[in-house]
């Protein structure tokens, strides 16, 4: 209903008190966005994932490999070390998850993809980190790669969609385990590289501008569960 609603034409005399109310009751800075006239954006959705201006976000050396930077706006739940399979993803403290459930999906004590990952990691002499990001209303919607990296298979995980506020997080278990998801998985000049995108509550489509057979959010997703797709390295 909120993706029907927010995708619906909105008249453009209506587009400045609409967009307008929205950004001072959640805090919308304006001022960066690439088309600060509020009439340009025919529905909620082209609002809410609005294209920033050109060097609104600066990085340091972007050429650089070993460069890396935030993926997307947000406020920083965690990070810390993953050096077993049951050290995993600290989102929320006290709401860890076994490594191959948030990566693959299932929990599956027999596989021995996700140790032998670790193992390959520290054999090159680096340790493996992750870092969870919330995003805000109030944030930019768009994400892009944290480093220069290769994205050569994508898992998408059909799920719920629950809130992801660290409030709602905080009193619910498994919220990141148990909602739509998809993890790209790739490298660096490091090594192995993870992105996930997690939905969440109203905000429910995830759309790659490279892999347009994605279809996230759908009301009755086919069985399996889990959506594969091999890429011809994307960076």
């Amino acid at each position: 209903m909120t993706g029907f609603m927010c995708s619906l034409r909105i008249p453009v005399f209506l587009r400045p008190y609409v967009y307008g109310s929205f950004g001072r009751v959640y805090g919308v800075n304006f001022e960066e966005m690439k088309h600060e006239d509020l009439r340009y954006y025919e529905t909620f959705n082209k609002f809410f994932t609005r294209e920033l201006k050109e060097g609104a976000r600066k990085i340091v050396s972007p050429m650089d490999p070993t460069t890396i930077t935030s993926p997307c706006d947000g406020r920083v739940l965690s990070f810390g070390e993953i050096d077993t399979m049951d050290s995993t993803i600290d989102c929320v403290k006290g709401r860890s998850y076994r490594l191959d459930e948030f990566m693959l999906g299932v929990r599956d004590d027999e596989d021995k993809s996700i140790p032998a990952l670790i193992k390959k990691v520290a054999e090159r002499g680096n340790k493996l980190f992750s870092m969870v990001i919330y995003l805000a209303p109030s944030d930019y919607h768009r994400f892009h790669s944290a480093a220069i990296c290769n994205a050569e298979y994508r898992r998408h995980i059909a799920g719920y969609l629950d809130p992801v506020k660290p409030a709602y997080v905080n009193k619910h278990k498994d919220v990141f385990k148990n909602n739509e998801r998809v993890n790209l998985f790739g490298d660096w000049t490091h090594g192995f590289f993870l992105t996930s995108f997690v939905g969440a509550l109203n905000v429910g489509s995830i759309k790659l501008t490279f892999d347009p057979k994605l279809a996230t959010n759908q009301a009755n997703p086919k069985e399996p569960y889990l959506y594969d797709s091999a890429y011809a390295t994307n960076k």
